[in-house]
């Protein structure tokens, strides 16, 4: 096979992952309109001495887990915490210091109703 065909074969399998919509590179939107009502992730901070600095998050179905849902020069304090609306449904959340300590973890977000994260 052919450099063009791998890429062509290539191409077209990136499309159809793509089409499907759980491929984001950026982690996709936090309510996408699926699903009923928005839920809300609610993420507390009790690792004492740590900050939480980056919060990533994409549907379980994506391959990728998109980009820092923080803003720029945000953190969660310890003793603080940060919540997030987002469509009901299985959500891949890692969060952490972007040095040493990583939590990962499966949301099940229900329409109205909050999900904890306890991060210790």
């Amino acid at each position: 096979m052919s450099l063009r065909s791998v890429l062509k074969v290539m191409g077209i399998a990136v499309a159809t992952i793509a089409f499907v919509g759980c491929a984001s590179m950026s982690g996709g939107p936090l309510i996408d309109g699926e699903g009923g009502d928005p839920g809300r992730l609610i993420i507390k901070n009790n690792r004492k001495g740590d900050d939480i600095t980056a919060v990533l998050m994409s549907r379980c179905c994506g391959y990728t887990m998109g980009f820092n849902r923080l803003e720029n020069r945000e953190w969660i304090n310890y003793g603080k915490q940060k919540t997030f609306e987002m469509s009901p449904g299985c959500w891949d959340v890692s969060m952490g210091d972007g040095v040493s300590h990583q939590g990962s973890t499966k949301a099940y977000i229900e329409s109205g109703k909050d999900y904890v994260i306890d991060y210790k």
